[in-house]
């Protein structure tokens, strides 16, 4: 089939024409180098801002807000001084969104639960019946930190993780997904000086980086292919030749006052701070609240950053220009060759990092008299083991929930082998991590392992509390409400002759407590055999420990002993069984699913069912649903 640029998508409004104009910023003498340096900045933010404004959705969206403002800020903080903006006459400076109000706003640490009615998981169908596909609003978002980071070695090479010193990511719900917080002038400078590191780095070997020879084709026609073919992999889909040729201004500059080399690092700077390429820009969404289905690159990106965390393959890409991404088969084929492929493990490991609550165990503090062996380097391993075990069980095991909440083995270094009391693993990976046997008697499954209880717990002592609700919301779906701010969150006083059961007690005696501890803490008290640095005990203090916790408001209630017995329990549980699928649509989306999603979701469940709850098929399941092929455009 002949290919053809299908960019930009038909439908799509007329682009603007509005053009910024940066005016005495700075006392400017005659220099040469000044003039160059200004006009560089003008191209940088025409590339940004233009691409912006040609965007039908810019006018009073965050996007919008988002380039005018990293065009606007970036050109300001560039050239060194901050007064002296002007726009243009035709220009709307509503439009511009660059007061210090729409710029003042959270960098990105807005937080929400995410979950729904707390039904147990179970699913909403507001008609009582599936007919027509139907998908809930899907909200714009930008990149997060470990997408930029996975994108940037995908498409530079380069593993420094740049995005590591950004602002924090939001999350809805367990997951990370910059949706909802406006963009800060912190965040437009850390895009910013990330994209002049990662260029000058990426300009040192332009071997690695052309597609082309410069001495064979000459300078200019290899610098227009390699804006095509960078562009194409940085924005996950072509570029106009608008685009082409707008780019192709920022080489001439950089050429114009240096080298070849100059030139392409100034391109790579510029797109490394387009919205095209920090956010997931959906051009298939028109209207609000018009279903429609999403472009086949559009499709493209949202499988990539789902199943891989990073851009598109060119296999992908080649599905999207040969519009082979348009039914749920299509799509299946391509999520089944993907979850074949090792950049899969990248995500495995995040879903698993981020479900378990486990992705700042190198920040986590405690008592160093009470825990000799907690350490850096064992709050790694205890993450590390998070992630590869999840992929374990997916890749290399059965890749059954079940195997994942009861299987006698972990993946461990090592140091968290001895922490285990195990042997070290014998076939290990080029981190020495390998699958250790567990003592049966102490751990099984995701549940018992250290990672997860140390980061659910106090600087000196266990919390029944953060523990169960762990249970509660990620793994049953049953969201909780905040304590009342009236409400003491200090934990209960060490005791060595009470249990940890007997001094939370108090907790079930307040009213005002009682509602919500009822259901978290008879659940938290079945790990109590974990310290609050996830080792194994038998003794609470002067005590033994107790253990006997109960389940109660799901479909595998009663008593427990002991976190082992409580996997095992909810292994055979329906609603954990849906709320992982849950869980797993969220991380794909980037959204909580709504009563639109209802009949998206009764077929993931059903095929999750029908799998024997194999998390492989799960995915697969999601990667062809209408919750990945249709977009609802979100109300502004």
């Amino acid at each position: 089939m002949a290919r053809s640029s299908r960019w930009p998508p038909p439908g799509t409004r007329p682009r603007s024409e509005t053009r910024e104009r940066v005016e005495g910023c700075c006392a400017v003498d005659a220099a040469e180098t000044t003039r160059i340096t200004l006009r560089r900045i003008r191209l940088i933010a025409d590339l940004v801002i233009g691409t912006a404004m040609m965007d039908p959705r810019s006018k009073s969206s965050e996007y919008g807000r988002f380039a005018w403002a990293a065009g606007l800020t970036g050109a300001l903080l560039v050239s060194g001084c901050y007064s002296g903006l002007e726009m243009s006459a035709e220009s709307d400076p509503a439009d511009a969104g660059a007061s210090d109000e729409t710029l003042g706003g959270s960098s990105g640490g807005a937080d929400t639960d995410g979950d729904d009615d707390g039904s147990s998981g179970e699913p909403s169908d507001p008609t009582g019946e599936c007919g027509a596909p139907d998908v809930s609003a899907t909200p714009l978002r930008r990149m997060t930190r470990e997408q930029y980071n996975n994108t940037v070695a995908h498409l530079l090479g380069d593993t420094t993780e740049p995005a590591a010193s950004f602002a924090q990511d939001e999350r809805l719900g367990a997951f990370a997904s910059n949706a909802l917080a406006t963009v800060s002038t912190l965040a437009v400078e850390q895009y910013m000086s990330a994209a002049e590191d990662l260029a000058a780095a990426a300009a040192e070997d332009l071997d690695a980086l052309l597609p082309c020879d410069p001495a064979v084709i000459g300078e200019d026609a290899c610098a227009e292919e390699f804006i095509a073919d960078f562009g194409r992999h940085a924005y996950r889909r072509p570029l106009s030749t608008e685009e082409v040729q707008r780019t192709m201004g920022l080489y001439e500059s950089g050429r114009e006052s240096g080298t070849f080399a100059d030139g392409i690092q100034l391109v790579v700077q510029g797109m490394l701070q387009s919205p095209n390429f920090l956010y997931h820009l959906e051009y298939g969404v028109d209207e609000p609240g018009e279903l429609v289905e999403l472009q086949p690159y559009e499709v493209a990106s949202r499988l990539s950053y789902f199943i891989w965390g990073s851009m598109p393959d060119d296999a992908l890409l080649d599905a999207a220009e040969d519009e082979l991404l348009s039914t749920p088969e299509q799509l299946e084929g391509q999520a089944y060759r993907m979850l074949a492929d090792a950049k899969a493990d990248a995500a495995f490991g995040s879903f698993h990092r981020q479900w378990l609550g486990v992705h700042d165990l190198e920040t986590l503090s405690k008592d160093p008299e009470m825990f000799e062996q907690w350490t850096p380097s064992l709050a790694e391993a205890m993450t590390t083991e998070s992630e590869r075990f999840g992929s374990h069980v997916i890749r290399d095991d059965d890749g059954r929930m079940e195997t994942l909440l009861t299987a006698n083995y972990t993946v461990a270094n090592a140091e968290l082998a001895a922490f285990y009391g195990v042997a070290p693993p014998q076939d290990v990976d080029e981190d020495g991590f390998g699958v250790v046997e567990l003592d049966p008697t102490e751990r099984a499954g995701v549940l018992t392992q250290a990672g997860w209880l140390a980061g659910h717990a106090h600087v000196d002592q266990t919390s029944p509390v953060f523990r169960g609700i762990l249970v509660r919301e990620q793994l049953l779906c049953q969201p909780l409400p905040s304590p009342p701010d009236t409400v003491d969150d200090t934990p209960p006083a060490l005791d060595p002759n009470a249990t940890a059961k007997e001094r939370f007690e108090q907790l079930l005696e307040d009213e005002a407590c009682a509602g919500c501890h009822i259901q978290i803490n008879p659940i938290g008290f079945g790990f109590e055999h974990y310290d609050a640095a996830g080792a194994y005990r038998d003794m609470d203090g002067n005590v033994p420990v107790d253990a006997l916790g109960e389940l109660s408001l799901t479909d595998v209630d009663g008593e427990f002993d002991g976190a082992i017995e409580l996997g095992e329990r909810l292994a055979q549980s329906d609603a954990v069984a849906q709320c992982l699928a849950k869980q797993w649509t969220r991380f794909a989306t980037g959204r909580i699913e709504q009563d639109q999603d209802a009949c998206s979701m009764e077929g993931i469940y059903a095929e999750f069912d029908e799998s024997d709850h194999n998390i492989q098929e799960l995915i697969i399941s999601i990667a062809g649903s209408d919750m990945m092929r249709l977009v609802r455009k979100a109300e502004q």
